[in-house]
This record gives C-alpha cells, sequence and structure tokens, in this order.
C-alpha cells in the first residue's frame, strides 16, 4: 500500500493505493465524504477536518492534522498526524 499526502493552498490530500484505495480531502470548516475500499467490500467514510496545519519548504517541513472520521453514519474516532518531512 503506498500512502500519499498532496499539499495545496488551504488544503491537504491524503490517497491511499494498493490493496486499500480511498481518498479524503482536508480542509478546515470541510467535511468530505468518500468510499473507503478494501479486498472484501468498501465502506462509507467522512472525515471532517478539526485542525490543519502545514509548512512545507524545499528542504522538508511539517504537517499536523486532526480530523474526525464517521464510518457508515457511525462516529468511528478522531485521528490526529504529526508530520516531519525531509528531502529525498
Amino acid at each position: 500500500m503506498t500512502t500519499t499526502f498532496r499539499v495545496e493552498k488551504d488544503q491537504l490530500t491524503l490517497r491511499r493505493t494498493g490493496q486499500l484505495n480511498s481518498e479524503m480531502v482536508f480542509r478546515l470548516g470541510y467535511a468530505h465524504d468518500s468510499l473507503y475500499q478494501m479486498p472484501f467490500g468498501a465502506f462509507a467514510m467522512r472525515v471532517e477536518t478539526l485542525s490543519l496545519f502545514y509548512d512545507i519548504v524545499p528542504d522538508g517541513g511539517s504537517i499536523d492534522l486532526s480530523y474526525r472520521v464517521t464510518i457508515e453514519n457511525t462516529q468511528a474516532g478522531l485521528v490526529e498526524y504529526h508530520m516531519d518531512i525531509r528531502a529525498k
């Protein structure tokens, strides 16, 4: 499985490909609905961005993200990411 984060103005997109396939869009004040596809089936998922901060420069940077997850209309939890990024 490959997980990719794409940083755009006021938005972060997380994509998973491989055994699991999904796309989640994070933007403050925004809820994103998508399908989370797994080998045995798919389920509806909603992510609600609670906080988003990123500081990306050519040599790397950091991302802080907090969001609420709802799966099939049932609240499933709170996720928090802190990522330190380095250039290859």
